[in-house]
C-alpha cells in the first residue's frame, strides 16, 4: 500500500497504519539515536516514548518527508536533552557535544538511515537464494562462510552476490535521489524550526 494513503490513514487514528510507520522506521531511529547516545537500551526508550507521544497526541502529516523530518529530528533533540543531563555533560568534551549539535553531523546521519532504509527495502526485494547470500554478506561474512551456511558451492554464492549486487547499484542510483531531495527538505524544515 502506498505510505501516503498509510499516513492519511494514520491522520484518521488508524492503529494498523500507526504499526505499519512504527515498524519501519523504529529500527532505523534506533540506529540514528545510537550516533548520539552510545546506550542502546536509553536510545530504545526514547524512541518508543517518541512514538508513544505521536500516538497520544495525535499528531497531523501532510506529507511522508515531513513525518520523516519529525522523527528524526525529535529523536536528535530528545537524545540531546538526554545528553544535557549533568551526568552524561561530564562524560562527553565539549568539542564532542558541539559536533553533536552541528546541523552538518544531524544531516550526514539522517541521510545514513535514509541510505540504510533504502537499501533494506530493495534487499527484502531480491529472489529468497540471493536474498540470503546478500543479508549474510552484508552480516560480514565472507563468501566461504556463506557457502557452508547456506550448503551451496562458493560459485553459487559469488552468482547470487554479483546478482543482488547489479540489481541494488540499478535501484540506489534511481531511490538515492529521492533520498538526496528528502535530505534537502528536511534540512530546510530543520531550518524553519530552530
Amino acid at each position: 500500500m502506498d505510505e501516503l494513503v498509510l499516513l492519511a490513514k494514520y491522520n484518521d487514528g488508524n492503529t494498523d497504519a500507526f504499526r505499519y510507520f512504527y515498524e519501519k522506521y523504529y529500527s532505523a531511529l534506533v540506529n540514528f539515536g545510537m550516533q548520539y547516545v552510545a546506550d542502546d537500551e536509553t536510545v530504545k526508550d526514547i524512541c518508543q516514548n517518541l512514538f508513544v507521544t505521536i500516538w497520544e497526541r495525535s499528531y497531523q502529516f501532510k506529507t511522508i518527508s515531513a513525518f520523516k523530518t519529525f522523527l528524526y529530528t525529535s529523536i536528535r533533540n530528545r537524545c540531546l536533552d538526554y545528553l544535557k543531563s549533568s551526568e552524561h555533560q561530564k562524560l562527553r568534551p565539549l568539542t564532542d557535544q558541539e559536533r553533536l549539535k552541528s546541523d552538518a553531523y544531524f544531516q550526514e546521519k539522517m541521510m545514513q538511515e535514509e541510505v540504510f532504509l533504502q537499501l533494506e527495502s530493495l534487499v527484502k526485494k531480491l529472489p529468497n537464494a540471493t536474498r540470503n547470500v546478500i543479508e549474510l554478506g552484508l552480516d560480514g561474512h565472507k563468501n566461504e562462510e556463506i557457502a557452508q551456511l547456506l550448503n551451496i558451492s562458493i560459485n553459487t554464492v559469488k552468482t547470487h552476490r554479483k546478482r543482488g549486487l547489479v540489481f541494488l547499484r540499478k535501484y540506489m542510483v534511481g531511490n538515492y535521489a529521492r533520498v538526496v531531495k528528502f535530505i534537502i527538505l528536511a534540512f530546510t524544515i530543520t531550518l524553519k524550526l530552530f
